[in-house]
């Protein structure tokens, strides 16, 4: 479907991202420099399990930091998604174009449930993993 090159995307999310990516390069640096070590994951200090998007964080930095690997290694359904949307967002760009899915009742059904599937397998990988 043919539509303009830019998404409609509202500033305040746009904003949301940056201030998240500073806060999270800040919080690095912050940590780099004290030396100091620890989840910052409410769900994993009181259950000592992580939890579904333990290890985005890290991986996030470790993407701005240029590894890839790592990043996938903290958390591949996360980055995974990432990428996919990345993809997307770049095709919408140079062809302005964007893909539309529209599904069934039934379909959605399915598409949840194949989401929830691969969250609960990213979930058992970051408990063995020890992420």
């Amino acid at each position: 479907m043919r539509t303009s090159r830019r998404p409609p995307w509202p500033r305040w999310i746009v904003v949301l991202v940056v201030v998240w990516l500073a806060m999270g390069y800040v919080a690095d640096a912050l940590a780099k420099r004290s030396g100091a070590t620890g989840s910052t994951c409410v769900f994993k200090r009181i259950t000592t399990q992580p939890c579904p998007t333990c290890g985005s964080g890290r991986g996030t930095l470790a993407l701005v930091h240029g590894d890839v690997i790592a990043a996938l290694h903290f958390n591949p359904l996360y980055f995974t998604l990432l990428a996919l949307v990345g993809i997307l967002l770049a095709l919408r760009l140079i062809f302005a174009r964007r893909i539309d899915v529209s599904l069934s009742r039934r379909g959605r059904r399915v598409a949840w449930g194949v989401f929830l599937a691969l969250v609960a397998a990213d979930w058992a990988y970051l408990i063995v993993a020890g992420i």
